[in-house]
């Protein structure tokens, strides 16, 4: 086990509920729908290894219909309690060469994190609702983390002025 955050204080929990205790409900455009996660669901790869909780991908793909709706339940409890499931947060991390041979660990090496696929589709709405969100507050001259945009784009607009 690798403890490289143990300098860091744990978060006082009793503060945060009181945060979330103060957030007015999650507007219903914020509340996922079966046929929102169904196809997601069927559309697991199925070459990605399985994340930490098991759950196989075959599992989730073959059976899409029937886990949609129990899925889509968890989702958006988590989204509407404002908590994030504690195996959602949890990632196996693998440390994949860059070159061979190595020569230096430190910056030979990168980390691949396999996390939970059903944590992914949560990720996937929330993901978009934050951007759907946030898009209207965006400069128009930000070109990265904006969906539609890239460096390119930002290169073409400075060749045009």
């Amino acid at each position: 086990m690798c403890e490289v955050t143990k300098h860091i204080p744990t978060l006082d929990q009793s503060r945060l509920d009181d945060l979330r205790n103060k957030l007015s409900p999650l507007p219903f455009q914020y509340t996922v729908e079966i046929e929102e996660v169904r196809p997601l669901l069927s559309k697991v790869k199925l070459n990605k290894s399985v994340g930490p909780d098991g759950i196989s991908h075959k599992i989730l793909k073959e059976l899409a219909n029937i886990l949609a709706a129990p899925v889509t339940s968890i989702i958006n409890s988590s989204l509407h309690q404002g908590i994030v499931p504690d195996q959602w947060k949890i990632s196996r991390i693998t440390p994949v060469p860059k070159i061979f041979p190595l020569k230096h660990v430190e910056s030979d090496v990168r980390p691949i994190a396999v996390t939970s696929a059903i944590a992914k589709i949560a990720e996937k709405f929330v993901s978009s609702y934050f951007n759907e969100f946030y898009d209207d507050y965006t400069d128009v001259n930000q070109f990265g983390s904006v969906h539609g945009r890239s460096t390119t784009h930002a290169l073409l607009k400075v060749m045009h002025e």
